[in-house]
């Protein structure tokens, strides 16, 4: 995301400690850092279901044109936001992503980054 921009984090249970914990750290870790970074909404729960992660991710791109990354705490948030960036329009597309990379969408339009925990999105 280069410092700056919108971004999102999911979780797969709002009272799962793990899951909370990881998001408030990158939160806390991210504004410290990048001050200029914004998350956009208290973290979402996805159930542990690639489903809603999923139709949240997209949602969520629909939603907000200028949201550049996603942090996913579950395996299956990761999953489900990689396949909405992966069937959104051609400008939104990433590729693969590593734990902790970014996956970049092309040049014309600010990249997505989507940010894994646990697993990547492929």
């Amino acid at each position: 995301m280069g410092g700056d921009g919108k971004y999102v984090a999911f979780v797969g249970h709002t009272t799962a400690r793990s899951h909370m914990r990881w998001a408030t750290a990158a939160y806390e870790r991210a504004t410290q850092k990048y001050p200029e970074i914004v998350r956009i909404s208290a973290p979402l729960e996805t159930g542990e279901r690639v489903e809603t992660a999923y139709s949240q991710a997209k949602e969520l791109l629909a939603k907000h044109p200028d949201l550049e990354g996603f942090e996913g705490s579950s395996v299956v948030d990761v999953a489900g936001i990689g396949r909405a960036i992966r069937e959104g329009p051609a400008g939104r597309r990433a590729g693969a992503s590593e734990a902790g990379a970014d996956a970049h969408r092309g040049r014309r339009s600010p990249p997505v980054s989507v940010w894994a925990c646990q697993a990547t999105a492929t």
